[in-house]
């Protein structure tokens, strides 16, 4: 009868022992089997979830920034401008930087028609107001020369400007400009004050 006993407790934990091979694995299964904490497993942190935080921490940080602009104007004639510049990003609202800007204006001026160039440094700066949206504010320092003469003129531009950026590095902006420091009197000046200048902006 002893005998009968042990080999049926050994046929019931085989059958036990088959029973659970079959069974699909569960984590809280295998916990309260082999008696371990729930405290003992915690999920890892994937890698893409670390290299995530880690380029969203690098985006709140500033980053150097270059590009340029082209523009022009009709009033009694004609100017063109081009202007690369290079600044630094300090954060998500407000950029400086420098620039700049050659100038060909060719014009009339007392009945008189005029060609002349001017080469000058700029300093600028930019704030986001909301969204893609920004005020701008420049002070440029021109050097013109016509045929022997020459002539420095400074201007102050204002006004505001639209960006569309494509990632964190390429982007695209618009800039509408009123230079207030602008008197029609003064030779060797742009056509008006007014200033529509496209251009492009790579920050890294």
């Amino acid at each position: 009868m002893l005998k009968m006993t042990k080999k049926r407790q050994f046929f019931l934990l085989g059958l036990l022992c088959f029973m659970l091979t079959l069974m699909p694995f569960n984590p809280n299964t295998a916990q309260a089997v082999l008696g371990l904490s729930k405290l003992n497993y915690q999920e890892q942190p994937s890698p893409q979830k670390k290299k995530s935080r880690t380029e969203a921490k690098k985006e709140r940080k500033g980053h150097f920034f270059f590009g340029g602009g082209f523009g022009g104007g009709f009033s009694n004639g004609w100017n063109i401008n081009i202007s690369p510049v290079a600044g630094y990003q300090f954060n998500d609202r407000l950029r400086a930087g420098l620039g700049v800007e050659y100038l060909y204006v060719n014009q009339r001026i007392g009945g008189a028609q005029n060609k002349y160039s001017s080469f000058g440094p700029y300093a600028f700066s930019d704030y986001y107001i909301s969204g893609p949206f920004f005020a701008h504010a420049e002070y440029q320092l021109q050097n013109f020369k016509f045929n022997s003469q020459s002539f420095s003129a400074e201007s102050l531009l204002i006004g505001g400007g639209y960006t569309q950026n494509f990632g964190r590095g390429p982007g695209l902006f618009l800039l509408v400009l009123y230079d207030v420091l602008y008197d029609i009197n003064t030779p060797f000046r742009r056509s008006n004050p007014w200033i529509i200048r496209p251009g492009f902006v790579y920050g890294f």
